[in-house]
């Protein structure tokens, strides 16, 4: 197993595959049957959530989508009744990758069984069987999650844009057991989608983390810079790219080990203090990894890659290491937990470490922005709905000039002016998703010369802005890709000096020299 290419998660499923799975997972249980009811804001599951009365799943519904699963529950538990189909769901994981695995049916293909389960899903949905009412019920826990009730509530669609956390019950008291009308199949059958066999090992979660009790030891040697023990576990056949329960692999373990370990006296100020004495230990066993064909990318589900975690390294040495060695800063993290399309190393050090005001971070954040770094990964995309939506957003807030974008298409006038009214995440996402970054503005300007000429006015001491400047810059220049002649770059120059902008005369300068 060691012996095979290692893929990332992103390279065996889809951003549009990964996000269906993951509506599937919000609505139900799913389990292998590879038909899922896919309602995106009309259920939502919490599993095992924590009230003053203890641990409790709870299920939220629209009345089409309670609809929609009671036509999936009855049609999958009919035909796995029958002696056809009794069996059609048994799987077994194997590899696809040298860390995630994916499923297949033992007794082949379902096509039979999914063409079997619509057909007795339009049947029971015509033949109206269910009746859906309002209001709260509980039903008894099940055997395999003792002590933790089921509690169901049949709301509005209105309510459902509620993300609540108590008082539901007393929302819908008044509707309380009220008939939720009636549906057929021609409401639902949109509702329905067909999941490929990696969705559902995607669905599964941490089962798609391989790895075997070898494995383990390799990953702990790995937390422990113990290179002897590294190369022991390899050589008697553990599995270098191997995902451990909480999809830890070699390498990301190895960027968590790097603080000093002694977690009270390595704090200053409520700081850590880093060590750099692991690294020359993290750089033998990276390079011993490296020679066997190691992924610098890779992380196990609902995980990092090992680049994420420079923020907390503190060490730029470690930090060029990576990125020279094939560390993508645009690769994203936590694949399968709260964001789909995963975090990037930039989103992480600005965001969730309040990279603004860190020196540390703030030095990271223009080294990585220089190596190509954008604050979303490359597989975020925005629809023309969610286009749309930001648009209208821009307009609310006065954020839209009509006048710099005439003749220009959604995507091209979205981008001219975000960069008008500065917004890193804005600009990437409308790049990523299919804006021109060569665009011209109504006055013939590119992009950055509209950041520097439509920003407001910075003081010299005024030092955030100062470096946002600089940022922007950056991000344009490098993770973009703008291309400028020689008179552009000369004009965005002269630009910064005119408007004392000191910080992105640097930044432009150095990308300008390099090239």
């Amino acid at each position: 197993m060691e012996k095979l290419p290692a893929k990332l998660l992103t390279e065996l499923i889809t951003a549009e595959e990964i996000r269906v799975a993951e509506g599937v997972k919000a609505a139900h249980e799913v389990g292998y049957c590879p038909v899922g009811v896919f309602l995106p804001g009309e259920c939502l599951v919490s599993q095992d959530y924590y009230s003053g009365e203890g641990h409790i799943s709870e299920f939220r519904y629209t009345p089409q989508a309670r609809f929609a699963l009671k036509v999936w529950e009855s049609a999958r538990d009919t035909l796995l009744k029958s002696p056809e189909f009794a069996r059609a769901l048994e799987v077994e994981w194997y590899p696809v990758a040298a860390t995630f695995r994916s499923v297949r049916f033992i007794n082949g293909s379902p096509e039979r069984f999914i063409a079997a389960m619509f057909g007795e899903m339009k049947r029971l949905a015509d033949s109206a069987p269910f009746d859906i009412r309002y209001g709260r019920f509980d039903l008894p826990p099940l055997p395999e999650r003792p002590g933790i009730p089921r509690r169901y509530y049949i709301m509005p669609p209105e309510l459902m844009a509620e993300r609540w956390c108590r008082g539901m019950s007393d929302e819908l008291e008044p509707i309380q057991d009220a008939p939720a009308g009636s549906f057929a199949w021609k409401d639902i059958e949109d509702a329905f989608v067909v999941l490929k066999p990696i969705q559902l090992a995607f669905i599964a979660g941490d089962e798609m983390n391989n790895y075997t009790a070898l494995d383990e030891e390799f990953l702990d040697a790995c937390a422990d810079f113990d290179f002897e023990k590294v190369r022991a576990t390899v050589e008697k056949g553990a599995n270098i790219h191997a995902a451990g329960p909480m999809g830890e692999t070699a390498m990301t373990l190895m960027m968590a080990s790097y603080h000093d370990p002694d977690f009270e006296d390595a704090k200053k100020n409520g700081r850590f203090v880093p060590t750099h004495r692991n690294r020359e230990k993290f750089m033998r066993i990276a390079r011993y990894l490296l020679s066997l064909g190691y992924n610098v990318n890779i992380s196990g589900y609902c995980s990092d890659t090992c680049l994420y975690d420079a923020p907390h390294v503190e060490d730029m040495e470690i930090v060029k290491f990576l990125l020279d060695n094939g560390a993508d800063p645009n690769a994203g993290s936590y694949i399968g937990e709260d964001e789909p399309y995963g975090v990037t190393v930039l989103n992480h050090t600005w965001d969730d470490l309040d990279g603004w005001e860190e020196p540390w971070c703030e030095k990271l954040s223009l080294y990585l922005l220089r190596r190509g770094a954008l604050p979303v990964p490359e597989g975020e995309r925005l629809t023309e709905d969610d286009l749309d939506w930001r648009i209208e957003e821009m307009k609310e807030k006065n954020e839209w000039d009509d006048s710099l974008c005439a003749g220009l298409s959604k995507y091209d006038a979205a981008l001219v002016n975000s960069a008008a009214r500065p917004d890193f995440f804005r600009l990437a996402r409308i790049a990523r998703s299919g804006g021109n970054v060569q665009v011209k503005d109504a006055k013939g300007r590119n992009l950055l010369q509209i950041v520097l000429e439509e920003y407001c006015d910075v003081a010299p001491s005024d030092t955030r802005s100062q470096r946002e400047l600089a940022e922007l810059s950056l991000m344009l220049l490098c993770g973009l890709k703008l291309k400028l002649s020689e008179t552009e770059i000369e004009l965005a120059k002269e630009t910064c000096r005119t408007r004392g902008f000191a910080e992105a005369l640097e930044a432009i300068s150095s990308v300008a020299d390099s090239k």
